[in-house]
């Protein structure tokens, strides 16, 4: 059964996928913008094999999202930092495989109390579910999850998964060492849909 989320209509804000350098660049100056201001780290550099979505309001980059697909022999950058076994586990009902599970992160937004990180994910939801994917993996506090499913989003979330520091260059550690840490989790792509 798929359950429709609300996407609220309420500011003049316009998402859409990266299609040029110039607009690939804003976004990703955004994105180590707000990754060191909100968790006092640097985000690791999204791949060109990527997605990267951006919310526009006035031409102003004020949210984002990256979707990163992988072949099926080459690890996800969260394979890395909490294990593959933690990854797969994820998905005891059906097989994991990289090609057909994308990541998603760097889901970002500079306006409080606002529409404008549903309107990414939704984006970027609606575009990998035009692609044949049907569960995007990530990683994500307990308010994250609560807020998700607040919006009738379908998620499953491993908590026992925790990150392996060793494994997270210097750089990138503050985002894992904040209470409570984030834990992986999946997230159904078609469960998002506006009313």
């Amino acid at each position: 059964m798929v359950v429709s989320a609300a996407l609220p209509t309420d500011e003049r804000i316009e998402t859409r996928l990266a299609r040029t350098p110039g607009q690939w660049d804003a976004i990703d100056a955004f994105i180590r913008t707000h990754a060191y201001n909100t968790h006092g780290c640097e985000a690791p550099p999204c791949s060109p094999r990527g997605f990267l979505f951006g919310a526009w309001q006035d031409e102003v980059v004020v949210g984002s999202m990256y979707i990163e697909f992988r072949d099926d022999h080459t690890p996800h950058p969260l394979e890395e930092v909490y294990g593959y076994d933690a990854v797969s586990a994820l998905f005891c009902d059906i097989t994991y495989r990289r090609s057909i599970h994308p990541q998603a992160g760097r889901w970002f937004s500079s306006k409080q109390k606002s529409s404008v990180s549903l309107r990414v994910l939704h984006e970027a939801c609606r575009f990998a579910a035009a692609q044949g994917i049907e569960w995007l993996i990530s990683e994500g506090r307990p308010y994250t999850f609560k807020r998700l499913r607040e919006l009738g989003i379908i998620l499953e979330e491993n908590a026992a998964s925790l990150p392996d520091l060793s494994k997270v260059p210097l750089a990138g550690r503050r985002y894992y060492q904040s209470d409570p840490p984030p834990c992986l989790f999946r997230m159904r792509c078609d469960t998002f849909r506006p009313v």
